[in-house]
């Protein structure tokens, strides 16, 4: 098991949430919007650790997608946010027996408190930090399925990835493109330790890809003299991954 999963379909939340876990030297899997989304993170990923905002197991579609979804988590210890207008939503929530609830507002040192008491043994506390985020950071490559070849795809030769409903389109430095079945939030932990960052909703962005960054315009150019939109809520986030000199 590994990182944190955040469930958070609240930009400004997420933002905050990732912000606050980055600053404290733990890894972040996701986020992720839905719970189909967070299913299929937890079976490829396993997280020691869910973070999930209180709309989002309510707004779920059909018991059976909750169902499928406790199985996955199985006993993996769930924090659940909510504001005092979403008590009611709370009572929903007994039935997955989270580990604590994380009452919005909140700063960084009530949220690191809660992470802290829902881990009471500490080798899986040790599981949550950066140093050993997972066994992606071994990879350096990827496969992609073309027709009937399985076709090798460095890290570096991926220039970035836009993501279209269920499929991603990843943009290679060569020209070439590739549809992959998998969900943006997925494929961003896979890429993560190379260097990708997520810049907006449906993109992800190799650092060393960038030329420059309007941020009046709110556009990445890449080294192809492609642009890419930059999101205000991933925005500083991107800065901080950047060797800045002011």
């Amino acid at each position: 098991m590994y990182g944190i999963l955040l469930v958070e379909e609240n930009d400004l939340q997420t933002e905050l949430l990732q912000q606050c876990l980055t600053l404290a030297g733990l890894y972040v899997l996701g986020p992720v919007v839905t719970i189909a989304e967070a299913i299929e993170v937890c079976t490829f990923t396993p997280p020691a650790l869910i973070i999930m905002g209180a709309k989002i197991l309510s707004e779920a579609i059909g018991f059976s997608t909750i169902i499928e979804f406790l199985r996955c988590v199985h006993r993996t210890p769930i924090i659940v946010t909510s504001t005092v207008d979403e008590v009611g939503l709370l009572k929903k929530f007994w039935a997955i027996q989270p580990a604590a609830f994380l009452p919005k507002p909140y700063n960084i040192g009530v949220l690191l408190q809660i992470v802290k008491q829902s881990f009471p043994k500490p080798a899986l506390d040790e599981k949550l930090y950066s140093g050993s985020a997972g066994p992606e950071q071994e990879n350096s490559e990827i496969y992609v399925r073309d027709k009937h070849l399985l076709i090798r795809v460095p890290f570096e030769g991926i220039l970035c990835v836009e993501a279209a409903q269920k499929y991603c389109l990843l943009r290679l430095t060569n020209g070439k493109k590739y549809s992959v079945h998998i969900p943006l939030a997925r494929l961003l932990n896979r890429l993560k330790p190379a260097g990708f960052v997520r810049v907006h909703r449906s993109w992800l962005v190799r650092l060393r890809s960038i030329e420059y960054l309007d941020l009046s315009a709110g556009v990445i150019h890449l080294s192809d003299a492609l642009e890419v939109p930059l999101g205000r809520f991933y925005r500083d986030d991107v800065i901080e991954r950047l060797n800045l000199l002011d």
